[in-house]
């Protein structure tokens, strides 16, 4: 098993305050961790797997819409809005509702992830 010096020390105390060899107090915890509680990691992992996942894609959009933004402010300081092409005022408009789509989103996100973290597993 692999673990940092701290951990090691922490569980060499553990299992002297219980009269354990260290194999056996961990024999132990294995034994009497409630599968529940496994499986709650599990859940945990998915969720923050899917939160992670979803916050890629979130970055990734916002990222195309400053690409769009600096695109507009070129076209506009080199003159070549208006020609045929909606006002830079509109597109710029545009691209400010997406952010605040985006936004939007990430909030529910993040009250969610809240939520989720002051829930205590059940044991």
């Amino acid at each position: 098993m692999r673990s940092t010096e701290q951990e090691q020390r922490t569980i060499e105390q553990k299992a002297k305050a219980n009269s354990l060899s260290v194999s056996r107090y961990l024999v132990q915890c294995g034994i009497n961790t409630p599968d529940n509680f496994l499986l709650n990691l599990k859940i945990i992992h998915r969720w923050l797997y899917l939160i992670l996942h979803l916050l890629l894609i979130m970055i990734y959009e916002i990222h195309k819409i400053g690409v769009n933004i600096n695109q507009l402010a070129i076209d506009n300081n080199i003159g070549r809005m208006g020609k045929g092409q909606p006002p830079a005022s509109e597109k710029l408009e545009k691209e400010a509702e997406e952010l605040q789509k985006w936004r939007a989103k990430i909030q529910e996100i993040y009250e969610y992830c809240k939520v989720f973290s002051q829930t205590k597993p059940k044991s």
